[in-house]
């Protein structure tokens, strides 16, 4: 199945690959649901920080935050067999659309 048949709008991305003591470093897009504006607040950014400060599976380097989405740099940190699926599950227990919510 091609990218077309699957319902993908723009193809996936390449496999990581992991070489010997080198760490891993991603570009990494994320979309909030429905492109909804979440990440406008003022807030946002010291919301996102903390939460990335606790996090041992990746380590964020520069980031830029924009109103539906946020674009970062991700280096494999203390845990990099967690991956991607804990960087969702970060931005949910950060609080961002509770704090969207509020605006």
């Amino acid at each position: 199945m091609n990218d077309i048949e699957s319902g993908r709008k723009y193809p996936v991305h390449s496999p990581l690959v992991e070489r010997h003591n080198e760490p891993t470093i991603v570009f990494l897009t994320v979309c909030s649901k429905d492109r909804k504006q979440i990440f406008a607040s003022t807030d946002v950014p010291d919301v996102l920080v903390n939460a990335w400060t606790e996090a041992k599976s990746w380590l964020v380097g520069r980031y830029v935050i924009m109103p539906d989405h946020i674009h970062l740099f991700l280096r494999s940190g203390r845990q990099p067999g967690r991956a991607f699926g804990s960087m969702g599950a970060l931005l949910e227990k950060s609080g961002i659309e509770k704090l969207a919510a509020s605006k």
